[in-house]
């Protein structure tokens, strides 16, 4: 997921507890400065849809990348 600050991240704590978080700054020139937050490890492939898809339907930005 990808945020505009790092307390944008937390809204979804419940969702994410138990996972390894890992945040990111990345400075996006004109548009601003993203943080960008990967998590895991999943068990399987299933596991992480399952949570990608719960951000999607709360409005954050989602996809999946291997480790």
């Amino acid at each position: 997921p990808v945020f505009f600050s790092p307390s944008a991240g937390q809204m979804q704590n419940a969702q994410l507890a138990g996972l390894q978080p890992r945040i990111e700054k990345t400075d996006m020139g004109n548009l601003g400065t993203f943080y960008r937050l990967q998590i895991g490890p999943f068990p399987d492939k299933a596991e992480s849809l399952k949570l990608c898809n719960a951000l999607k339907r709360s409005g954050v930005d989602c996809f999946l990348v291997n480790p």
